[in-house]
């Protein structure tokens, strides 16, 4: 929605080369007709690429003075997201030949036993304890491209006050604030409906990544309400 931002044609590259990222974004000639209409311009990168730890490589070498924006989501809600992906993308059929899928609490536990023993199962092609542990990734992050140019911000914050959230966006990339009219309707939402983590399975989790946050706490020198 910002006057400035011409975003790429595509929501997510799949590609970790950025000579193949050229065919996405405007021309130099079409960046320079927005630069005049609008002052200046510039195009995103935008792409679930925190554990993609090709990306932070070849991105630094294309743009090592880039600012990179880093949202993060309770690891404990993502992991419960994750699993209703695992859910959607399995099919009824084949949920129902893997017992450890068809509850939250049991997918939980069966990733705790795998975890550091095995590879746990997944339908998405990521692991869902694995890929809510976020410390060692940010950390990665912020060796390409220097503490001054990342920013980790919790993503429960868009939720309660997204102008506010968009207005640290803006201020860290460099563009000037807007306000954008609030969401009215989800996009890319899963349909499943499933019963809320128990408050065991809460606990488990809680207990399981400690460490892992506290590591994060320290890298980014900031606590979330997690």
């Amino acid at each position: 929605m910002h006057p400035n931002v011409i975003p790429p044609l595509a929501k997510e590259i799949p590609s970790a080369d950025p000579d193949t990222w050229r065919i996405y974004y405007p021309t130099a000639a079409q960046k320079a007709r927005h630069a005049q209409q609008h002052g200046f311009s510039v195009s995103p990168y935008l792409h679930p690429s925190l554990h993609w730890m090709e990306v932070p490589y070849t991105f630094a070498h294309a743009r090592p003075g880039a600012k990179v924006v880093i949202v993060l989501r309770d690891p404990i809600k993502r992991l419960y997201s994750h699993w209703k992906w695992e859910l959607f993308l399995s099919g009824k059929k084949r949920t129902e030949r893997l017992p450890f899928l068809t509850t939250f609490d049991a997918y939980v536990d069966k990733s705790l036993d795998m975890h550091g023993h095995g590879i746990m199962f997944t339908a998405s092609g990521a692991s869902g304890l694995i890929h809510s542990i976020y410390w060692k990734s940010v950390q990665n992050w912020i060796e390409r491209f220097g503490t001054n140019n990342v920013i980790v911000l919790n993503i429960d914050d868009y939720f309660s006050d997204q102008n506010a959230f968009m207005r640290k966006t803006y201020e860290f990339v460099g563009l000037p604030p807007i306000e954008i009219p609030a969401a009215t309707s989800r996009t890319n939402e899963n349909p499943i409906q499933a019963p809320p983590p128990s408050g065991d399975t809460i606990a488990k989790l809680q207990e399981f990544f400690l460490p892992y946050n506290d590591k994060l706490w320290q890298i980014i020198e900031d606590r979330f309400d997690w």
